[in-house]
C-alpha cells in the first residue's frame, strides 16, 4: 500500500478509531480478545488468564484520558474521556488483528508443559523461556527435574509418555 493511500485511510485524530488503534498498539503484547468467549485474556509473563477485573477496560480509560490531556481543543477534552468513548475504544479494539484471538489457538500443543521456570517440550525434555505466542492458559505448580524427565524421554516411547500424562 502506498504512503498516500495509507494517509488517506488514517483515522482522524482523536476519533474513536484512532484511540482504538492507539490502545491496540499499547496492548498488543499483553491482551487478546476471544470473540467466541466474549472475554479478554491477559499475558502474565508466564501464561494467559481471563481478565476478571476489567483490566482491558481500565487500559482503554487510560488511553482516552491521555488523549484528552494532549488535545488542544478544550471542547473535545471531556468527550474524549467519556464512558461512551472508552466503551467505543474497547469495543473497536477487540477486532484489531493484533488483539483478536480464536478459541483454537489456546493450549493447542499437548507436548508443551508450562512450568514456573519455563516451557518444557515433553518430546525432547528441553526447557525454554515462556512465550506469549504459545497461548498457554495453564501452568504447573512446580517445575520438573529436567534430568529425570530427559532420562525418561530417552528410555520410553512418546506413546507411553502420552499414556502417563493422560
Amino acid at each position: 500500500m502506498s504512503a498516500q493511500k495509507k494517509a488517506a485511510l488514517a483515522a482522524p485524530a482523536f476519533s474513536d478509531e484512532s484511540l482504538a488503534l492507539a490502545f491496540a498498539e499499547r496492548c498488543a503484547h499483553k491482551l487478546r480478545y476471544v470473540a467466541a468467549w466474549s472475554k479478554w485474556m491477559i499475558w502474565t509473563g508466564t501464561h494467559w488468564h481471563l481478565d476478571n477485573t476489567l483490566h482491558a477496560f481500565s487500559i482503554a480509560r487510560e488511553t482516552c484520558r491521555e488523549a484528552a490531556l494532549t488535545c488542544n481543543e478544550e471542547s473535545q477534552r471531556r468527550p474524549l474521556a467519556s464512558a461512551r468513548t472508552v466503551a467505543a475504544v474497547a469495543s473497536l479494539a477487540r477486532a484489531d488483528r493484533r488483539i483478536a484471538a480464536t478459541v483454537d489457538q489456546w493450549d493447542s500443543d499437548p507436548w508443551l508443559l508450562n512450568t514456573p521456570r519455563g516451557v518444557v517440550d515433553l518430546r525432547t525434555g528441553k526447557q525454554r523461556a515462556h512465550r506469549a505466542e504459545d497461548y498457554m492458559t495453564k501452568i504447573a505448580g512446580t517445575a520438573p527435574a529436567l534430568r529425570a524427565l530427559h532420562r525418561f524421554g530417552t528410555h520410553s516411547s512418546n506413546a507411553s509418555l502420552a499414556a502417563i500424562l493422560n
